[in-house]
């Protein structure tokens, strides 16, 4: 077979576990018949045949990749997308395996996926508080849905309290206006509060004069 697609499984050699050693044994000797190779579990052996895996891996031609352990940590490919995870990960075993899709790919890929088939969000949490600066908990880590559902329905009154209808955006003086008014309506972030119709009016001031440092106020319609 020239160049074939692959399909890749790894596990752990570890020789006081012989069920486990039976098992890589007979992926390895699978491995063999697909692709012509003429590898063991040896410890020679064993490492050629990790790194056949990983060059074909880095060469974008395998499409999933099963392991246990292997390649979950020290192993950097910007290719790697989805990893997706069925078993107890935590601490910083945890943060490396979920760094592994961390690679961007210039327009192609600007963040990783992680899926789970496990709850891992308490100890997701836990690894993330643990290893990233205290002070940017907030910003690393999501909240749960229920609080964006939370704040959504929040938004979604205080547009209906400004304009309940269609027709009704009409009759504000302008998107500007209308945006300034909503703003964030959570109340949760300080610096973004909504604004009054005075308030717009006095920065549409301020805007006025600076632009009229540039250009002719005589020759210059503003409209509101």
């Amino acid at each position: 077979m020239d160049n074939p697609r692959r399909t890749a499984r790894s596990t752990d050699r570890r020789e006081n576990q012989p069920i486990q050693r039976d098992k890589l044994d007979e992926f390895i000797h699978d491995y063999n018949g697909l692709f012509g190779t003429k590898y063991g579990t040896d410890s020679q052996s064993f490492y050629n045949y990790y790194q056949d895996i990983a060059k074909w891996v880095r060469a974008g031609e395998v499409d999933i990749l099963l392991v246990v352990n292997m390649f979950l940590t020290g192993f950097d490919n910007p290719r790697l997308n989805t990893l997706y995870v069925d078993k107890n990960l935590k601490f910083h075993g945890l943060v490396q395996a979920f760094l592994r899709t961390n690679r961007i790919l210039n327009e192609k890929k600007s963040q990783g996926n992680i899926v789970c088939f496990r709850n891992l969000k308490a100890t997701t949490d836990e690894a993330i508080a643990s290893f990233s600066n205290p002070n940017v908990k907030e910003t690393v880590l999501v909240k749960p849905y229920q609080d964006y559902l939370e704040d959504f329905n929040q938004a979604v009154e205080k547009l209906l309290s400004t304009a309940p209808t269609v027709q009704s955006v009409d009759q504000l003086p302008s998107i500007g206006d209308f945006t300034g008014m909503i703003d964030d309506p959570t109340g949760k972030n300080v610096t973004r509060k909504p604004l009054s119709r005075e308030d717009i009016l006095t920065n549409a001031k301020t805007y006025q004069d600076q632009i009229f440092k540039i250009l002719n106020p005589e020759k210059t319609q503003v409209k509101r």
